[in-house]
């Protein structure tokens, strides 16, 4: 909590323990939001604001400021929650880094599969004897394929059913049997 001066009159132990509350605002370039919500006495949500902490590490903050008012509707300072979202702007790195290697993974044996299928349609276009590593190519990049898509479908099986009981009784060699196959 800030005063209508923008100095800082409260803050939580976290925020403390993160960051130094004077001079905070000049720091974290949200003076300007502050000063808004002050003049213009609107709240004002921000969805990735990046700070670093006092040991130096960078956070991400989804800051939620809104200005105080009396009862005669007099703003008198403005409240700010600051939301640690960092390990969620991690997961969806983390997330889309996932995305693009799977498309990869999947562009790779799919373009063999074409090109060996667009082979074999200009051969029998122009009736020639198609050499039968083709069809086998075709077959050893469909099953990397399947692979692939039968490994996605596993991990997907694995987010929906990502809770387990702690009481429940693991067959770990079934496990084993599944990781390894």
């Amino acid at each position: 909590i800030v005063d209508q001066n923008l100095e800082p009159t409260s803050f939580n132990s976290i925020f403390a323990k993160d960051f130094e509350a004077n001079g905070f605002l000049d720091k974290s370039g949200l003076i300007q939001n502050f000063k808004s919500s002050v003049s213009e006495g609107l709240g004002i949500n921000l969805t990735s604001v990046e700070l670093e902490t006092k040991s130096h590490l960078k956070k991400t903050f989804s800051v939620s400021i809104s200005p105080l008012k009396s009862s005669d509707q007099t703003i008198y300072g403005v409240l700010a929650l600051f939301q640690d979202v960092s390990n969620l702007k991690l997961a969806e790195q983390m997330q889309s880094d996932f995305v693009a290697n799977v498309s990869h993974e999947l562009r790779t044996p799919l373009t063999s599969i074409k090109g060996f299928a667009d082979t074999i349609a200009t051969l029998l276009d122009s009736n020639k004897p198609i050499d039968k590593s083709f069809s086998d190519a075709i077959v050893r990049k469909s099953d990397r394929l399947l692979l692939l898509v039968n490994k996605l479908l596993d991990l997907s099986s694995l987010q929906v059913h990502k809770s387990v009981e702690s009481n429940e009784i693991l067959d770990t060699e079934e496990i084993t049997y599944r990781v390894l196959n």
